[in-house]
């Protein structure tokens, strides 16, 4: 190995591990950010989930609270468990914070996630610090550490920039929101009379879908309905002895032996 290479090589491995903890803290940004995209999501009128200025309040907000109980937890695991056990066990109540956002449909299933999530952030806060400051030469450790902020805002404006990006105008028609799928079609199709026409096309064929589907729909409640009521029925009951007679003579004359 030549001396510039031997010089060199233990700073890229120092930038390795730097940003393996930039990298997680990157994703702590965005959770930070994306309370700015999801309240707005929120207050929308065809928002699934209907949430007051006080619940608001809490969503953006319980991640302060949940900071501190992560800085408990943390302390004694990165003793016990090690450095590296730990930054890998931070990654856990952040994905599950991530995941508990896509599936929950209520206000308190939004406010649990949110918490998971500021617990890997106080988890993560001075562990990564600690991480760094322990494994990069002091002549550099200041620059390194300064990677924990850029990261950081990193994150946040990747969930700011992220929250921007319009949903599908096919999507939002196929749902029903023709006004705002219309409002995004022209927006990035521009308002000729060719796009015009393929907007109205689009439109017209997902309102004859919906409508088949509905009908589709209610005539199989109907037949489940008709079936029901025809197990139910005078009629059908009165035959079930005679057909349990005939079942029984049926496996006398078999292979079945009946004693």
């Amino acid at each position: 190995m030549s001396k510039s290479e031997s010089k060199y090589l233990p700073f890229l491995r120092q930038c390795f591990v730097t940003a393996s903890v930039a990298l997680n803290i990157v994703g702590h940004g965005a959770v930070i950010g994306y309370a700015a995209v999801l309240i707005p999501a929120l207050r929308s009128p065809d928002s699934p989930i209907i949430v007051t200025p006080s619940q608001e309040s809490w969503i953006a907000s319980i991640i302060g609270f949940a900071l501190i109980v992560g800085n408990f937890i943390i302390t004694p695991l990165m003793d016990t468990l090690g450095r590296k056990k730990s930054h890998l066990l931070t990654i856990l109540p952040n994905m599950t914070g991530w995941f508990m956002l896509l599936m929950v449909n209520n206000v308190a299933g939004l406010i649990v996630a949110r918490f998971l999530q500021g617990i890997a952030m106080g988890m993560l806060g001075p562990l990564g610090s600690i991480i760094i400051g322990e494994m990069t030469d002091p002549i550099n450790r200041g620059a390194f550490l300064t990677s924990v902020s850029l990261s950081l805002t990193i994150g946040v404006l990747f969930s700011h920039a992220l929250g921007t990006y319009f949903k599908s105008p096919s999507w939002l028609i196929s749902k029903g929101r023709y006004e705002k799928g219309s409002e995004i079609f022209f927006w990035l199709r521009g308002k000729d009379e060719r796009q015009r026409m393929e907007l109205e096309d689009l439109i017209a064929a997902q309102k004859t879908a919906r409508k088949s589907s509905i009908e589709t729909k209610d005539r199989t409640l109907q037949d489940i309905e008709n079936s029901f009521r025809g197990w139910t029925s005078e009629d059908y009951r009165s035959g079930e002895p005679l057909n349990g007679k005939a079942i029984t003579e049926m496996r006398r004359c078999s292979s079945h032996i009946l004693y």
